[in-house]
């Protein structure tokens, strides 16, 4: 009887260890390096208070990894001083990489971002292309900014750099090559070859640079024209985009320009006149400030709404145009906001505009909170989120003493480590002081030693056009971003979503269930 029971025992034993074994086992996951996407975990119900989300603002900066926060608060603010950026409630850290790359590229980090589904480097909001010479067509996912547009919200980009910058072309366009700047500004043009129908009649408001590829292109179109006959009011200069902002109403399509002249041969009204008061009232509004690759944000005024020449509007300044514009709708509205001017800095070595350029950023961010607390007190059924598409192969050298804030005497951050000791420079192998910031690749690397070259001053290393020195010797436009994770801040309704560790993916899901879409 007594072997009877032990050999029982036994095997209800040897069940319960199988059991237990077989549900490790289906919980097994298979490592692959092309996985598939992971989804976002549902979040908590939403309180009473916030269920008519009505407002999505997106920040993102290229390149604005841990490292370039760091250095941008201690260059503008100071070690113990604070970006706006720091005072948000809520955060969490996002991974970057993309469907092929452990090192995403800006295309596709703004399409995980946009799509929910990770891309290929260099492809825009798709999946799916066809290697070179294939015929396979790609899958064309919804974006948050086509969601919002189909659900009658209004939408808008706002991007320092050009407006075909992916990242906020992600938002509005679908092509295997990023690259293709021309194709992706046909893609905002209603009812014009390559308008992508998904927009449900187009975005409301279009802020930034890049008017070389809407004008002066080699299909001959002119899309500055084209907008403007299908309902846009065009602003040519900081002034005239003000006017549109603060005059309420619908009205016609036109160009309203101050003492500046258009971007594009149009009719030009006085911004302060009855006919740009009259194109105030139309929702829809485009703007490109100049024929470069890019639009300055200009960080001498950064919290103010022009920039440094007086006649384009800072990248804060744009972002409150463009909050004023789409709070019209009544309907609700999504938002992005870039600054690809980091990255392009990022990657041509250049830190103090760099850092510049994250200051700008950060400051649109504080503009963005401080309007939409007027327009929504307490912000019940607003959301803002701040990021970064990738991090940059930026680093900070130690050790160096507290620096405090760059002034017009003080380099800051950006000079040369010194001894907390004594304030005496430190000296590498060579014998030779070097900055405190310096990059993994780059454009400037010393060859050999670094004995017997020019000496560095922090005069030398401060100023805005310097290449701080890499590790890894790259040719001009061969930079890469890096791959570390990068920090996300929230503040507002389901601020709280947005916490521990997320898939660059998983932000795009937790912006879609907080919108109810």
């Amino acid at each position: 009887m007594k072997n009877r029971i032990q050999r029982a025992r036994a095997l209800v034993a040897a069940s319960a260890i199988a059991a237990i074994a077989a549900t490790l086992a289906g919980c097994a996951g298979t490592g692959s390096p092309k996985s598939p996407q992971v989804q976002a975990p549902q979040p908590p119900a939403m309180p009473p208070e916030s269920a008519a989300l009505k407002h999505i603002i997106f920040l993102v900066g290229d390149g604005m990894g841990f490292n370039t926060l760091t250095a941008a608060r201690n260059y503008a603010v100071g070690e113990s001083g604070d970006l706006a950026i720091d005072t948000l409630p809520e955060s969490a850290y996002v991974k970057t990489y993309s469907h092929d790359m452990q090192v995403t590229d800006t295309a596709a980090a703004m399409s995980a971002y946009m799509t929910g589904l990770k891309a290929n480097n260099g492809q825009l909001a798709v999946t799916g292309c066809a290697p070179a010479g294939g015929a396979a067509a790609p899958r064309a996912p919804a974006t948050l900014l086509e969601l919002a547009r189909k659900r009658g919200w209004a939408a808008g980009v706002v991007n320092a750099a050009s407006v075909t910058d992916p990242l906020t072309a992600a938002g509005y366009a679908h092509t295997c090559q990023a690259s293709r700047n021309e194709e992706i500004a046909a893609a905002l043009v209603p009812g014009g070859a390559g308008y992508n129908e998904q927009l449900a009649g187009g975005l409301d408001v279009v802020l930034g640079g890049g008017a070389q590829y809407f004008q002066k292109r080699a299909d001959g179109r002119d899309l500055l024209a084209e907008l403007r006959a299908q309902g846009y009011t065009q602003a040519a200069d900081a002034a005239a985009l003000a006017a549109l902002a603060a005059a309420p109403g619908a009205g016609s399509a036109t160009s309203v320009a101050s003492a500046a002249p258009a971007t594009s041969a149009a009719p030009a009204t006085s911004a302060a006149s009855p006919a740009a008061a009259a194109a105030a009232n139309n929702r829809r509004v485009v703007g490109l400030f100049n024929g470069a690759l890019h639009a300055p944000s200009a960080t001498a005024t950064a919290g103010a709404g022009v920039s440094a020449n007086g006649k384009e509007p800072s990248l804060p300044g744009m972002t409150s145009a463009a909050i004023d514009l789409l709070a019209r709708s009544g309907k609700g509205f999504f938002l992005v906001v870039g600054n690809g001017q980091i990255g392009h800095a990022q990657r041509a070595s250049t830190a103090r505009r760099a850092l510049d350029e994250t200051v700008a950023l950060d400051a649109a961010l504080k503009t963005a909170i401080a309007k939409m607390q007027a327009i929504d007190p307490g912000l019940k059924r607003t959301l803002i989120v701040m990021t970064a598409s990738s991090d940059s192969t930026l680093i900070l050298n130690g050790y160096s003493i507290r620096t405090g804030k760059t002034t017009a005497t003080e380099p800051g951050v950006l000079g040369l480590v010194r001894k907390y000791t004594d304030g005496q420079y430190y000296k590498d192998l060579d014998d030779v002081p070097y900055t405190i910031i310096g990059y993994g690749n780059g454009v400037n690397r010393v060859q050999g030693s670094r004995a017997g070259g020019s000496l560095l001053s922090d005069a030398i290393v401060s100023e805005a056009a310097y290449r701080q020195e890499a590790t890894v010797r790259m040719a001009p436009g061969a930079a890469t971003n890096g791959g570390t994770d990068v920090y996300l801040g929230a503040i507002g309704a389901r601020a709280a979503d947005f916490r521990g560790t997320l898939e660059n993916t998983q932000v795009h899901t937790l912006i879609k269930n907080a919108a109810g879409w």
